[in-house]
Formats: C-alpha cells, sequence, structure tokens
C-alpha cells in the first residue's frame, strides 16, 4: 500500500514536468510581438523566355533575387496584359516582383540595356 502511494504521486510528477519545463508559446499576432518582415515588391533581371496572353503568364529566367532569398531560376509569373504587351521574347528586363510564392506577379517589365 505504501509503494502506492509514493507510486501515484512520482507518475503525476513526471507526467506534468513535460508541461513545467516548456516554454509558453506566444500568440504571433499579438501587438508589439516581433515580425519578420517580407518585402510588398522587389526588382529582379532576367530574360523573357515566353509569354502566354491567354494564361495571362510570362515565364522568365531571372539571376538570384537576394531580397526574399530565391536562387537564380527559370519560372512562370502572373502579371498584366499591360506587362505582356511591352514584353518579347528574349528581352533582358529588370522587372518588379510581388512576392506570393507560386502566386507571385509580375507588376512591370523594362528593357535592360546589355
Amino acid at each position: 500500500m505504501k509503494a502506492s502511494l509514493t507510486f501515484l504521486p512520482l507518475m503525476g510528477l513526471l507526467l506534468c514536468a513535460p508541461a513545467i519545463g516548456m516554454p509558453l508559446q506566444m500568440d504571433p499576432n499579438m501587438p508589439g510581438m516581433q515580425h519578420e518582415a517580407h518585402p510588398s515588391e522587389v526588382q529582379g533581371t532576367g530574360v523573357i523566355k515566353a509569354i502566354d496572353t491567354a494564361q495571362g503568364t510570362i515565364t522568365l529566367e531571372h539571376e538570384a533575387i537576394p531580397a526574399i532569398g530565391w536562387p537564380a531560376m527559370t519560372m512562370p509569373f502572373h502579371t498584366t496584359p499591360e506587362v505582356l504587351k511591352q514584353a518579347k521574347v528574349g528581352q533582358r528586363v529588370h522587372f518588379s516582383l510581388r512576392p506570393d510564392g507560386m502566386r507571385s506577379k509580375v507588376t512591370a517589365v523594362k528593357r535592360a540595356e546589355p
């Protein structure tokens, strides 16, 4: 009987120990908390590889974009009809990009001087 009286409180303590030792998790939306900043628009340089007016996309082979941690790559981006009208396949351009992962959008292109 004495063994079970000692055993039960000891088990209770062992079961609660992880909860006692765990750090509190703060709500990331609390006022005053520091948040990782994501730029609303970044600049890049690349070559236009394809234009798809039906899908509203422009495919760019772009250099690394350090502001958002992207390496150099080739990928399609959604864009506006106005941007598509200015773009020409094979053209080297400076572009503005609204980063949002695979939903990132090119907002402007300007021909880059060679």
